[in-house]
């Protein structure tokens, strides 16, 4: 069973894309974020390693990790993010990679889906036998993430500086899905794929 990582910047339609995968061509979806949110949780392993890292200030009044106040102590500093990332993904990956053999066993679905803004820089390439791109223009990006994020212009500069650029995304990737007009569009190129 094909293993396919879908990446992409900010904004730029990958749950949409994500979505149609799954209802219209069969496939399983693994969404990186949901798992890390999941081994973050009071009681899973990358929990007690971030409060532990970063102190009782980023637990919440429930008692579980209150997100945004640890993006504003990680956002922007780059060594911070790193130990972050370094307390979260290798767990995410070992969860990715036990999810994959499962839906292998199962055989039900016509291919595995990953999504991960990181597929690259995480180094996904040897877990996916292929890597697609969703591209969209930076103006419709921008768009929205004003639309469906509320973000202001100064944290939608700092969100799309900090990603990778158009040039490495397709540098690493085999295909490039086009996000620019309607989900129809977005269909049919993925029809064309699932065709050949």
């Amino acid at each position: 069973m094909k293993v396919i990582g879908i990446t992409g910047g900010a904004g730029s339609g990958k749950s949409e894309v994500l979505k149609i995968l799954a209802q219209d061509f069969g496939a399983y979806v693994i969404i990186a974020d949901d798992l890390a949110r999941h081994l973050s949780e009071k009681g899973q392993i990358c929990y007690e390693n971030i409060v532990s890292a970063f102190g009782s200030g980023v637990i919440g009044d429930d008692g579980e990790l209150d997100r945004k106040k640890l993006a504003s102590i990680v956002f922007g500093d780059e060594a911070k993010l790193k130990l972050l990332n370094e307390m979260t993904h290798p767990y995410v990956r070992q969860a990715i990679l036990s999810d994959i053999d499962k839906q292998r066993e199962k055989n039900t679905a016509s291919c595995i889906v990953i999504e991960a803004a990181l597929l690259i820089e995480a180094g996904y390439q040897n877990v996916c036998d292929e890597m697609w791109y969703v591209y969209t223009d930076p103006d419709i990006r921008r768009q929205r993430m004003k639309e469906t994020r509320n973000y202001s212009d100064e944290k939608i500069d700092a969100v799309m500086a900090s990603q990778l650029s158009d040039e490495a995304f397709r540098e690493n990737c085999d295909r490039v899905i086009v996000n620019n007009s309607t989900l129809e569009n977005v269909k049919t190129q993925l029809t064309r794929i699932f065709k050949l």
